[in-house]
């Protein structure tokens, strides 16, 4: 399962309907394929299923290419320095943080005294955000069958 198709079920853009492109091996005639044939995809999201591989040129061609299109990326911090801050400043260019819990630690977290910060002090850089555990949106997982949700259709 590399590319497939279905409705967004996280975040921010709940309900919209998305081609999802995990691994490396995906190119820009596959994606390009896919879009042509399905009119009513509105994000193409890099990075979902637990996948931390991805062409960070592909998805620069992809911001260019499908301007009408939310380019998504899910990654972990360390890897944001792959890419440029045109990239990162483009308007239909869209990150989520994701942080591993594999020590199984997360669950346990009370969500009325748990923030979240998100920093940059260093290098002329200064930005410093925070957010509540308890403002979060939790994901329904009862209709993750491995690594996908019911409905979704896989293409490649």
């Amino acid at each position: 399962m590399k590319l497939w198709i279905g409705k967004e079920r996280e975040g921010k853009h709940l309900g919209m309907y998305t081609l999802f492109v995990c691994g490396d091996e995906i190119n820009f005639c596959d994606i390009k394929k896919v879009i042509n044939d399905h009119s009513t995809i509105r994000q193409i999201y890099f990075g979902a299923g637990v996948c931390s591989k991805f062409d960070v040129e592909l998805i620069r061609k992809c911001c260019i290419a499908f301007v009408n299109c939310i380019i998504t990326v899910e990654l972990r911090i360390d890897d944001l320095k792959k890419f440029s801050t045109y990239l990162l400043a483009k308007e239909n260019f869209h990150i989520v943080l994701t942080f591993d819990d594999k020590n199984k630690k997360l669950v346990h977290l009370n969500p009325l005294n748990t923030q979240f910060k998100l920093q940059c002090l260093r290098n002329g850089g200064r930005m410093i955000a925070m957010g509540n555990l308890e403002d979060f949106s939790l994901v329904d997982m009862s209709k993750l069958k491995s690594k996908i949700y019911v409905g979704d259709k896989i293409l490649k």
